[in-house]
């Protein structure tokens, strides 16, 4: 149930990054005039059926 909550509470885009052969998601959204990024967690079925 916690982890549906942090999902839940993107408040920007859903970004995706790739390293080493890896899918990561992360919110990305804006602080003022700053970018900033939130670690959602690595690429699984899981996740992707949350976000």
């Amino acid at each position: 149930m916690h982890l549906d909550e942090a999902e839940s509470e993107a408040v920007g885009s859903i970004e995706e990054r790739h390293r080493n052969g890896r899918t990561y998601f992360y919110d990305r959204f804006f602080i003022g005039t700053e970018i900033k990024s939130r670690y959602l967690g690595e690429e699984s079925a899981d996740i992707r059926s949350r976000l």
